[in-house]
C-alpha cells in the first residue's frame, strides 16, 4: 500500500481477506506513523509475543508496552517483501 492516508483510514475488516503482506503493510504504516489505535485493530486481541525486549500474551498489552514508542516512532522501511 504506498497511500498512508489509504492505510490509516482502512478499517481492519476491509483487510481481512487480504493478503498476510498487504495486512502486515498496514500494520507497520499505522503503527511507525504513531497511529497506534489503527495498529491495534490489525491485531488478534490473543495476540502472544516472546522478543527480546517484551514478552506479552495480548495484544493489549502489546500496545501498553510500546506507548512510550509512541513519542519516538519515525516511520519503517521495507528491506524485502
Amino acid at each position: 500500500m504506498s497511500d498512508t492516508n489509504a492505510t490509516t483510514s482502512t478499517p481492519a475488516r476491509e483487510l481481512a481477506g487480504d493478503s498476510p503482506e498487504r495486512v502486515v503493510s498496514a500494520y507497520l504504516e499505522a503503527f511507525y506513523a504513531g497511529h497506534f489505535d489503527i495498529a491495534r485493530r490489525l491485531v488478534a486481541d490473543d495476540l502472544s509475543l516472546k522478543g527480546p525486549f517484551v514478552q506479552v500474551d495480548s495484544a493489549d498489552a502489546l500496545f501498553a508496552s510500546a506507548k512510550p514508542l509512541q513519542q519516538i516512532v519515525k516511520g519503517h522501511r521495507p528491506i524485502r517483501q
